[in-house]
């Protein structure tokens, strides 16, 4: 039996965002521009190898990539200090974001990174550039922010020339080209079972993100931190009984403005994202891939645009998550276990993310793959449709999640992307029963008296 009872109201909003724009023109004199720069110049960076003490670590200018970046140049530096260079960790993912300066100003925020490097070799976006996405008006930057592009300039990279440099997350097919990517995103995930680890990885390789699982299991704790430049950030899609924190470097503050990680995160524009502190456990080195490990501390604001050169957030702000229960009995085991957690809200990411976060708990409660029976429900709370029900019984003989999740998953995405108007989703609460045995009806045959 299925059905759906749609009641209509409207309720009021958790969240009202609203964005005063900054004054830009006042912060264009912390920036060293990248036209009065010269190759061998040398400046230093900072960022967070352990804790939450910023630390410093030298640079050399290598040259210009003239626009590389959308319009921007990217400026190509060597790095050395710390464990960049004593522990042979070269860029390290984590790092993104963190401020490069040059004679007391800020050029820009260190970015990206080359695959497999011999030497420290980074590329920095220019604060110029990151200015432009303090304010949510500037959408004429958002193109495919996942395509790569091609800058064809010669270069060389660790005694070895090549004939231009690839910027983007694929690994380019172009002979005799060096690959830049964004460095990667370390996202600490706590609550997450191998089986559950495996989708999530899949879906955050497309968007340049590593999953680590968190050293304290996604504990928000209070540290003692000076969120300046050079800080350690995270950024959470989800917390509670299943926690996803991405890992990152603040660039720039002005007052109650900042600006971190110096490349898109999801690249999407205007967004409500929670922003925390972050506590960095060690830094793991490798030939491959270095990272930070660390663990998202106490809330300060929320981030409220993800751009083409940043992302930028406010201080003392609060981001609209959208809160989340379940409640999963398995009869044939005599458990009933209770699950709560918040995810990212957006139109483009709820959906997958909700998926993750219900199959890990359904795995909880029954793992088994299968024949299997469940009857599901859950209420969807929403503007302005109110709240929407759904009650079904779901059979299969392989899994019992996909059976009990498709429907929701498909009812997620028609309302987040409906073209005719938007929706907000408010809350979800999720009922499962898991049955012993397929239990499942088969019509042997259907006679009609006429046609």
């Amino acid at each position: 039996m299925r059905w759906i009872l749609l009641t209509l109201f409207v309720g009021l909003s958790v969240f009202a965002w609203s964005q005063d724009a900054p004054d830009v023109r006042s912060m264009m004199r912390d920036v060293f521009p990248v036209s009065q720069l010269k190759p061998g110049m040398r400046g230093y960076g900072l960022t967070v190898f352990k804790g939450t003490k910023i630390e410093r670590f030298e640079v050399e200018v290598v040259g210009v990539l003239e626009n590389a970046l959308y319009g921007y140049p990217l400026v190509m530096i060597m790095m050395r200090g710390g464990p960049i260079t004593e522990r042979g960790a070269m860029v390290i993912g984590g790092m993104s974001g963190s401020p490069i300066f040059i004679n007391g100003k800020i050029l820009g925020a260190v970015a990206y990174g080359f695959f497999f490097p011999k030497e420290p070799a980074a590329l920095v976006t220019p604060l110029e550039a990151m200015l432009t996405n303090l304010h949510p008006r500037a959408e004429a930057q958002l193109t495919d922010l996942r395509g790569g592009h091609m800058i064809r300039k010669p270069v060389r990279i660790a005694g070895v020339r090549y004939a231009g440099v690839y910027i983007g997350h694929a690994q380019p097919t172009t002979p005799n080209v060096a690959w830049a990517r964004p460095l990667t995103t370390p996202i600490m995930v706590s609550g997450v079972s191998p089986r559950t680890m495996k989708y999530l990885e899949a879906m955050l390789k497309r968007h340049g993100f590593t999953p680590l699982m968190a050293p304290s299991g996604g504990t928000a704790k209070q540290v003692p931190v000076r969120f300046e430049p050079g800080a350690a950030v995270a950024t959470p899609l989800a917390t509670g009984d299943i926690d996803l924190s991405a890992i990152g470097t603040l660039t720039y503050r002005k007052g109650d403005y900042v600006l971190a990680f110096g490349h898109p995160f999801f690249g999407v524009g205007a967004v409500e994202m929670p922003m925390h502190a972050a506590e960095i456990v060690d830094v793991f080195s490798s030939y491959a891939r270095s990272f930070k490990l660390g663990n998202r501390a106490q809330p300060l604001g929320a981030i409220y645009y993800d751009g083409a050169f940043a992302v930028a957030g406010r201080m003392g702000q609060r981001a609209r998550m959208i809160p989340m229960h379940a409640r999963i009995t398995n009869a044939a085991r005599g458990v009933q276990r209770e699950f709560r957690c918040e995810v990212f809200n957006h139109p483009m990411h709820t959906g997958w993310i909700t998926a993750i976060v219900m199959l890990e708990f359904l795995d909880r409660v029954h793992y088994d793959m299968g024949e299997a029976s469940a009857g599901v429900r859950w209420r969807l709370q929403t503007r302005p449709f109110g709240e929407i029900r759904y009650e079904n019984r779901v059979a299969t003989r392989d899994s019992l999640a996909s059976a009990v999740l498709s429907d929701l998953y498909y009812v997620l995405n028609l309302l987040l992307n409906a073209p005719e108007q938007k929706v907000e989703l408010e809350r979800l609460e999720l009922e499962v029963a898991v049955l012993p045995g397929r239990g499942a009806a088969v019509i042997d045959s259907l006679q009609v008296d006429r046609f």
